[in-house]
């Protein structure tokens, strides 16, 4: 069983570099150059400085080709050729902050899938060296959080946001959880978002897709289910609105939690709205 274990994580790090093979030669080198890490922290800037150049090597656009207004500038990703899903039709992603996220996999935007595999790779190539056993020693204790990504915590911790959530009329929220070795922080991140909500009703409004407002969030409740908060910001992300990010400590482990108020942009419909009542959906 071992075996076969083995071959399979083999059969897919020959497939993840595959899509690296098939890129232009200039987005090869940048992404193949993580061979040359050596540690945790080295992978993390190797991370930082390959969308740094990946970004330098976008075929930027004026707006007005890209069906934006004209002024800005937008791009495709380099890497999978993705567009961000505009209401307007825009082509591309906004330059560079949008195309940051979309490689970064931050905000409410869709995560690069090439970038993915290849992050993947690096880190897997890196825990085929002998470096990580220096870094890391059999004896070196292990906190529940790591053994267990999906432990009770993480539905702990969203149904306090849940429950700190408060909207104007019927919404739920929807949370994503990825660990530390998946997001560009480096460390546990719960993001969430309103849910998108159908209407079931007689007249011009069935069918309709919507989404509750955010109208208030009880930062005293979010805070309280951390050990520790280090930081507390506000800010406003292209395309994704207005956003929360509060960092803190959860069991000695490092926790990012992020609220949008816009739902992720590759959601479902999860509940429906009939009579004036909300019930998931079927």
């Amino acid at each position: 069983m071992d075996k076969e274990l083995q071959r399979l994580h083999d059969d897919l790090d020959r497939a993840r570099w595959t899509i690296i093979e098939l890129l232009p030669e200039p987005v090869q080198g940048v992404l193949e150059s993580f061979i040359l890490c050596r540690s945790k922290d080295g992978l993390r800037e190797w991370r930082y400085t390959a969308i740094a150049r990946i970004l330098e090597l976008a075929e930027v656009s004026d707006g007005r080709e890209m069906h934006d207004l004209p002024g800005c500038q937008r791009a495709y990703c380099p890497l999978c050729g993705r567009s961000a899903q505009s209401v307007v039709g825009s082509l591309g992603f906004a330059y560079p902050e949008g195309l940051d996220r979309h490689l970064n996999g931050r905000g409410n935007t869709i995560p690069c899938a090439v970038f993915q595999e290849v992050w993947a790779l690096a880190r897997a190539h890196l825990r085929n060296t002998n470096n990580v056993a220096k870094e890391h020693s059999l004896s070196e204790p292990v906190s529940e959080m790591h053994e267990n990504p999906s432990a009770d915590w993480v539905e702990s911790l969203s149904a306090t946001v849940a429950a700190a959530s408060e909207f104007t009329g019927l919404g739920s929220v929807e949370w994503r959880y990825s660990p530390p070795c998946n997001n560009s922080w480096g460390c546990h991140l719960l993001e969430f978002a309103p849910a998108l909500l159908e209407i079931v009703e007689r007249g011009p409004e069935d069918g309709e897709v919507c989404y509750p407002i955010l109208h208030n969030l009880d930062l005293v409740m979010v805070q309280s289910a951390l050990d520790d908060v280090a930081a507390l910001a506000f800010g406003i992300e292209t395309d994704a609105g207005p956003c929360i990010t509060l960092e803190g400590q959860l069991d000695g482990e490092e926790i990012v939690l992020r609220v949008y108020t816009q739902p992720f942009e590759d959601a479902e419909i999860t509940d429906v709205m009939e009579n004036g009542a909300m019930r998931p959906r079927e």
